[in-house]
């Protein structure tokens, strides 16, 4: 059974892919996990492999959809990113993250930061 809270992630996802693709990443693999966690989606982006974290939340316009990446989380994707890029001997690759707003109205505001995280 999904919950309501995986429900609303996978909107966000979807979302986020349809961004990537439409700004010219090349999706790789979406949900992809290890010991560590989970990566919500891996593109390329030119030559660069990124790993990306969408965070979805159905909130006004005021509130930020970043506001639960928590410093532990980030420690928990970083140690994700590396697996996945020491297992495909990835050499250059960054972090970003995508925030969704699902507004009242059935709108959405999406904002995207490259560099998002590191150690």
């Amino acid at each position: 059974m999904t919950t309501y809270k995986q429900t609303i992630g996978k909107l966000g996802e979807a979302l986020a892919v349809a961004y990537l693709q439409n700004n010219g990443y090349r999706i790789i693999t979406t949900n992809w996990r290890c010991q560590w966690g989970e990566i919500d989606i891996i593109a390329h982006d030119g030559h660069e492999t990124v790993f990306i974290e969408v965070k979805t939340h159905r909130a006004s316009a005021t509130e930020s959809a970043f506001e639960n990446i928590t410093p532990a989380k980030m420690q928990k994707f970083i140690r994700s990113a590396y697996v996945y890029a020491d297992t495909n001997h990835i050499e250059v690759w960054r972090i970003d993250a995508i925030g969704i707003l699902l507004n009242p109205d059935s709108s959405h505001t999406l904002e995207h930061v490259t560099n998002a995280f590191t150690e």
